[in-house]
């Protein structure tokens, strides 16, 4: 984990966020450029070249590293915490906040003493229950008090906080990270920014349609001239969780031990081992592969919760040209054992974010929904300006796949007039933000929410804040009342209030 070192020189400083990527935000200062700014330029002509001209340009473009107008940036996901400073590049730290706290439950306190223990499971899931609140209490005042008096090293009680929100988070959710960041670590005020929002300032762009492709779910969101447009907000639950039991799935059946040559039990695939498994291994088919006329026939009659059959896997298994590979993992009970992985596995278990059906909708499907319902002359701008988030939008291949399964399906519904003919005008305009500077990603899609908060807190701007003396219990929710969509738009998607 990276955790730059911090000089204790009065003129050292974290650099903004706009600065250049390639220098150190970090150390001593480094000697002036020899071409001088438009900012020292200007200053230069006004007030000379005296003294009093340095020091005021050095206090302009940085500050002392003992101040507390930083602001913390905390993005919550159900598996891992992003955590630092507004106005730095990347977070301080990434903490993995799955699993259970059980000492916050027998103490009541938490101190230096307290662990984390229990599964590798996820914080929170889409919807919260009331027996759950006690346990996600205990874990988020565990992982904040560790963020805040182990790794940032900093008072709570005298920097504001940035929150990049979700715009489906469980309200359950943020009422208890409100009460806990306001009673139990007395935070002055606290910001929520929309994370979709946040994610397309790290582009330079105001307008596009952002696809947040997270652990529990996918989520869409247009943003028009730094406006989310929420009415159109839609979500599938074809993401990291659903391809992570896909996985699972194929591995007890196809897989196996390479020493011994006999079939995977369920016992050996922790959740932390699938989880590796995906990360490390998987890939997106840069393609569909076409299916032929016998597979199709079978198609539906054995086909499993995944919205994949036996028919379905045999003609993944033909079409692929992965190689097998062999990873040691650890079981539960301490044994290492060499697996081996299909190919096909490798390339293939990401099509169930690619085939979708009515109960859950593909990635593919949901964007052409979400541009459809869209009024006319916002469509051209959101399709030039499509945006990946999340981690699971980092598998390779994903947005050149996503990106061949729009055009291909506008392509064929222009052929035979299906549901999105009247989007066939955009098959020459689709667009990913990253894919115009041959794939260069300064930043990663996991951490893209992050950073724009980051630049949020650094140009000292920020959405609605609700100070400690302010809050009364209550948190501010856009689903309360929504703004009204356009006439020739059916609004957000049905259901989608109800979280």
């Amino acid at each position: 984990m990276f955790t730059p070192p911090i000089s204790r020189s009065s003129t050292s400083s974290r650099s903004s966020a706009t600065a250049g990527y390639g220098v150190s935000s970090y150390g001593p200062s480094s000697p002036a450029p020899s071409s001088p700014s438009l900012a020292s330029s200007l200053l230069s002509s006004s007030l000379g070249t005296s003294p009093l001209t340095n020091t005021l340009s050095s206090s302009v473009r940085r500050h002392s590293i003992y101040g507390t107008e930083d602001r913390i940036v905390l993005d919550l996901g159900s598996f891992y915490l992003k955590c630092g400073f507004s106005g730095e590049p990347r977070p301080r730290h990434i903490l993995q906040v799955s699993g259970q706290v059980q000492d916050h439950q027998r103490t009541g306190a938490c101190d230096e003493a307290c662990r984390k223990e229990g599964l590798f499971s996820p914080l929170h899931d889409i919807a919260i229950e009331e027996e759950d609140l006690p346990r996600l209490e205990a874990a988020l005042k565990h992982h904040l008090f560790r963020m805040y008096y182990q790794l940032l090293l900093t008072d709570p009680r005298q920097r504001k906080v940035i929150v990049c929100e979700r715009p489906l988070w469980p309200m359950p959710l943020k009422k208890l990270l409100m009460r806990l960041l306001f009673d139990h670590f007395q935070v002055p005020s606290i910001s929520f920014a929309p994370s979709h929002l946040l994610s397309l300032m790290t582009t330079g762009s105001t307008k596009g349609l952002v696809i947040d492709c997270g652990h529990l779910e996918t989520t869409i969101l247009p943003v028009f001239d730094a406006r989310p447009l929420f009415p159109y907000v839609a979500s599938t639950v074809r993401a990291g969780k659903f391809l992570s039991k896909r996985l699972r799935r194929l591995l007890l059946t196809y897989a196996s031990v390479s020493t011994h040559g006999r079939p995977i039990v369920e016992s050996m695939l922790t959740d932390e081992a699938v989880e590796e498994i995906k990360t490390r291994l998987l890939f997106a088919s840069p393609f569909r592969p076409m299916r032929g006329a016998s597979d199709n026939s079978g198609a539906g009659e054995d086909e499993d919760e995944d919205g994949m059959g036996d028919s379905g896997e045999n003609w993944m298994r033909d079409t692929s040209a992965a190689t097998d590979v062999e990873i040691r993992l650890r079981t539960s009970s301490g044994e290492s054992l060499d697996l081996l992985i299909p190919g096909w596995v490798r390339e293939r278990a990401a099509e169930c974010l690619f085939d979708g059906d009515e109960d859950a909708p593909s990635i593919t499907q949901i964007v052409l929904d979400t541009l459809l319902r869209l009024p006319i002359d916002l469509r051209m701008p959101m399709a030039e300006n499509l945006l990946l988030a999340g981690g699971t939008a980092q598998l390779p291949n994903f947005q050149s796949r996503l990106h061949q399964d729009l055009i291909r399906t506008l392509q064929e519904d222009r052929e035979v007039q299906g549901k999105y003919a009247s989007l066939s005008a955009l098959v020459d305009t689709l667009l990913f933000v990253d894919g115009r500077d041959e794939q260069i990603r300064v930043f990663q899609p996991s951490c893209r929410a992050w950073v724009g908060g980051s630049l949020v807190g650094a140009v000292k701007t920020n959405g609605p804040e609700v100070t400690r003396a302010q809050y009364d219990g209550t948190v501010p929710d856009w689903l309360a009342s929504p703004p009204t969509p356009p006439s020739d738009g059916p609004g957000r998607e049905e259901g989608a209030g109800e979280r």
